[in-house]
């Protein structure tokens, strides 16, 4: 034992052969030290804070080795009296490495290697283009385009976060004020941290930024705030949105659904724009919990007389399913992938909108015609899980439902549902030997692949194709005679 400081002793000790021993020598130290002390009649006890470290777990030489068992000690202290705390190496290696991040993150604001990608939002009803979003990327010199995912968590809780958020905040009105003058005039949103907007002179802050951009209408600007984050202070949030309100600034809630709010936390946080998160609108067509999921957002934005835009939106048909359950607004891959700046105004000018969104642009939908829009997405999973079935790609066959066209998802709608609501139309009719004569198809597929004459499997799946196209056909004329009868 050598003495370390006025209080502070180290101790080294060797010959220890697993955890055991070493828990177990750490407690002896601290029963040892906190026996009693007489000292003239009075009686004493001590009490100790001891922090460890093992090698070559902690594989560093003998300084940093003290150093390490040194700051586990104040661990310890923090835990209370008569307390141990082993140093934990892969937390310090985190914390080392978070804080390289901090410095690489501060170098990268400081010389320009962020840079800010816009993604389309658009009005699928009409085919407008109503506004950007602006997501960061990290040109980071030696790993290339970084997305956010690789370095924002780690600067979440740090006041990094505020200045990247407000230099974020600079190069998007900057940008549409480039836009403006080429003549597009469209809403930019910019998402805020929590911790962000969570400071007392976030509101001040923001004025001092817009006074830089006398000549940017401000209602083009709308601030993007987690829904998680609005819940941390919603009186704090609250008063934000009232007073960027005022200025003319929009606010909108993102990943909505996801942080758990109440009915009057909805009704507090006057936020003008609810985004359904992207993890609903993904599984929209085949989780029916999602569609009710969604349908609920829905009809919340409409009775508090919110906007609504769907994220995430990859496929046509999720498009046209949104269209009929009432949010005609959405981003996502299926439109556009976030781009560079100077890419935008070529996007926009060859912007062409999805055919079938245009369509079904005019019409209307009840709610208990929404199982056939479902069904008809059965229908194409089914044949699609038979076409990867030929690759060798899925072995996901119900022999069951293989067999029996009335025990697949899409029978189980027409036979149950739809016979109920549509019997009475020829073009629902029609759609039964159509399914039955596809189902044969299917099963001959699986026999003569199970056969190993991939060769006969594929020429009959040409044939699977066009009784699918067939069915899609009859589904769309059966559509379109149910809105005509509404």
């Amino acid at each position: 034992m050598v003495a370390w400081g006025g209080d502070e002793f180290a101790i080294v000790l060797s010959d220890l052969n697993n955890f055991d021993e070493v828990e177990q020598m750490t407690h002896r130290i601290i029963s040892l030290v906190a026996s009693s002390i007489i000292i003239n009649g009075e009686n004493y006890r001590l009490t100790t804070s001891l922090g460890v470290t093992l090698f070559p777990f902690d594989d560093a030489d003998a300084e940093l080795l003290l150093r390490h068992a040194d700051q586990a000690m104040y661990k310890a202290k923090e835990n209370g009296k008569n307390q141990s705390h082993l140093f934990d190496v892969e937390k310090d290696q985190q914390a080392q490495t978070r804080r390289e991040l901090l410095q690489q993150l501060t170098i990268a604001l400081d010389d320009d290697q962020l840079v800010l990608f816009y993604q389309p939002k658009v009005n699928m009803r009409t085919g407008k283009i109503i506004g950007a979003e602006a997501l960061i990327r990290w040109q980071h010199p030696e790993q290339g385009l970084l997305g956010p995912g690789h370095f924002l968590p780690h600067v979440e809780y740090h006041d990094l976060i505020i200045d990247i958020g407000e230099w974020v905040i600079r190069e998007a009105l900057t940008q549409l004020a480039y836009w403006l003058k080429k003549g597009l005039r469209i809403t930019i949103s910019v998402n805020i941290a929590a911790r962000q907007i969570l400071q007392r002179d976030f509101v001040a802050s923001l004025k001092q930024i817009i006074t830089d951009y006398p000549d940017i209408p401000l209602e083009l600007l709308e601030l993007e705030i987690l829904e998680s984050a609005a819940l941390e202070n919603t009186d704090h949030v609250a008063r934000v949105i009232e007073q960027c309100r005022k200025m003319g600034i929009h606010f909108a809630l993102d990943d909505f659904g996801t942080g758990y709010a109440s009915l009057s936390y909805l009704r507090d946080i006057p936020a003008d724009v609810l985004k359904i998160d992207q993890s609903f609108i993904f599984n929209l067509l085949e989780k029916r919990k999602d569609l009710a999921l969604v349908e609920g957002i829905i009809g919340l934005a409409a009775a508090f007389q919110r906007t609504v835009i769907a994220e995430g939106i990859e496929k046509t048909e999720q498009g046209v399913l949104l269209m009929r359950l009432g949010c005609d607004l959405g981003q996502g891959f299926g439109i556009a992938k976030p781009m560079p700046a100077e890419n935008f105004l070529s996007w926009v000018n060859n912007f062409q909108p999805d055919k079938e969104w245009s369509i079904w642009a005019d019409t209307s939908w009840e709610i208990s015609d929404f199982p056939l829009l479902v069904a008809q997405h059965d229908h194409i999973n089914w044949v699609k899980n038979v076409l990867l079935y030929i690759e060798g790609k899925t072995n996901n066959f119900d022999h069951v439902r293989l067999m029996n066209h009335e025990e697949c998802r899409f029978g189980h709608w027409y036979y149950g549902h739809g016979l109920q609501r549509y019997e009475h139309i020829s073009e629902f009719m029609e759609i039964e030997p159509m399914h039955i004569s596809i189902h044969q198809i299917g099963h001959n597929i699986v026999q003569l692949c199970k056969q190993g004459d991939l060769h006969s499997a594929r020429e009959n799946a040409s044939k699977l194709l066009n009784l699918k196209d067939q069915i899609l056909e009859k589904l769309a004329e059966l559509q379109k005679k149910v809105v005509a009868s509404q």
